[in-house]
């Protein structure tokens, strides 16, 4: 039922808010966008098919970027040196893997041999889509297993899932994954199916699912992943030492996470060995934690961590929506409001460890890297999402239940609650990326006037 619902959802999303012609001439760069489209990532996919995938590592190379070589030519390359510039230089990105376009990657190989070009924008926007939808998809089976394992009807338990899916997969910021698609986005996947494993009845499937989860997110982002494993062991042991033993994190997490630590380094020492010139290059540890002394992007730890809930997670400058605001402060009241009721209940003990690994998910990091929080406002909140909508229409909901057969009044409340933030996702998204009607995709009644002034009038 979440797989098919999120198919016709996406589907539906494509039909409307994405209903756009990427290849047109102009796709990307009409003020009707609201910004333009980021293909980086398609240019990368075609530097790795030309020079190979395994001479560059899987690595970022940066010399193949108009964007780095202006900024190398301006001087601005050494805020990441901290030296000075060696002209025969080829410059990776040392800060991530990569390893998280490899899916994209392939498809744009296959594509490209079958008909030739380059990489296409159609794939880019549908593979950010498709792990949109697969992270809402784990994060609505969560809901449900947690619903049902406090004594729901799978009707209830269902229809929670399906409102945190909806929610999740219509937020205008994982919408936007469309325009520019980023590590947090790919690093939400794994994140979401840990908690799955931490909720799923079949005993048997959890280790490998928790295995999975932890290898890919050390894959997707090395330092985030290392922050998270740290708050979740700590988190763990001062809950229950007990709970901790019985995870088995010898097996499920710290062997998947040596098997990924092992590709990350192979990965430069492949580059390290085969490109004599080689360095690797990104901002410094203290830049990134705001310890540099730097105000120009944030004054104090909670602007830097926290300032996103006031500015637009939307490129390029949008104005913060009245929604946006509501959903954030919302979403972390409720969790806090639940792991409360926590410290009072025995029975929501597996609600409050669900909510507790989310938070882990993005709070530590946000406090030791307000800098880069502040820089992209765009991108790090994603990793709020998740907790955020578990909290408001699964966590919340469930512990305000006063019993099974009495559950309906508060499940329609979450799931009416849902449908209406949805809508004003949507609403939203569509005033910041609103659609260019002279080259959609899909011509469909109602969207072919091109402009408000050509709408026939009501005496009309």
């Amino acid at each position: 039922m979440h797989s098919a619902a999120g198919v016709l959802l996406l589907l539906l999303l494509f039909a409307t808010v994405h209903n756009r012609d990427t290849s047109a001439q102009n796709f990307g760069t009409g003020p009707e966008v609201g910004g333009r489209f980021d293909s980086r990532w398609n240019e990368l996919s075609d530097h790795w098919r030309s020079d190979g995938w395994w001479a560059n590592g899987g690595l970022y190379y940066l010399n193949q970027c108009d964007w780095f070589n202006k900024w190398r030519k301006g001087g601005g390359l050494q805020f990441w040196l901290g030296s000075e510039d060696n002209p025969q230089s080829e410059y990776f990105y040392r800060s991530n893997t990569m390893l998280w376009l490899l899916p994209l990657h392939v498809g744009q190989v296959v594509v490209t041999e079958v008909a030739g070009g380059t990489a296409r924008v159609w794939a880019m926007v549908w593979y950010s889509q498709i792990v949109v939808l697969l992270t809402a998809l784990l994060l609505g089976l969560s809901a449900t297993m947690l619903a049902r394992h406090m004594k729901l009807r799978w009707c209830h338990a269902l229809l929670l899932g399906l409102t945190c899916q909806s929610v999740l997969q219509t937020a205008p910021i994982n919408l936007d994954a469309y325009w520019g698609f980023y590590m947090q986005h790919a690093f939400t996947l794994p994140l979401v199916l840990l908690l799955l494993s931490l909720v799923w009845p079949g005993g048997r499937s959890r280790p490998w699912m928790r295995g999975i989860a932890v290898a890919g997110m050390l894959l997707a982002d090395l330092p985030h992943a290392a922050v998270m494993l740290a708050g979740w062991a700590i988190l763990t042991v001062t809950v229950s030492p007990r709970l901790f033993r019985s995870q088995q994190w010898g097996r499920t997490v710290l062997v998947p996470a040596g098997i990924a630590l092992a590709l990350i380094a192979g990965q430069f020492l492949i580059v390290k060995i085969g490109t004599p010139n080689a360095e690797f290059a990104g901002s410094s540890l203290f830049f990134r934690t705001g310890l540099d002394g730097d105000t120009r992007y944030f004054q104090s730890i909670w602007d830097g961590a926290f300032g996103f809930i006031a500015k637009s997670n939307l490129q390029p400058g949008n104005q913060v929506g009245v929604t946006s605001r509501i959903f954030w402060l919302t979403g972390l009241c409720a969790s806090g409001v639940v792991l409360l009721l926590g410290t009072r209940r025995r029975d929501l003990g597996r609600i409050c460890h669900a909510v507790a690994l989310l938070l882990l998910g993005f709070l530590p990091f946000f406090l030791l890297f307000p800098q880069a929080v502040a820089i992209h406002p765009y991108a790090y909140p994603v990793l709020v999402v998740p907790l955020a909508t578990l909290a408001l229409f699964a966590a919340l909901p469930l512990s305000l239940v006063p019993g099974a057969r009495r559950a309906w009044p508060i499940v329609l409340a979450a799931m009416l609650g849902g449908m209406v933030l949805s809508a004003s996702n949507l609403r939203d998204y569509m005033v910041a990326r609103p659609l260019d009607t002279d080259h959609l995709l899909i011509q469909l009644p109602g969207l072919s006037i091109s402009s408000p002034e050509e709408a026939p009038s009501i005496e009309e």
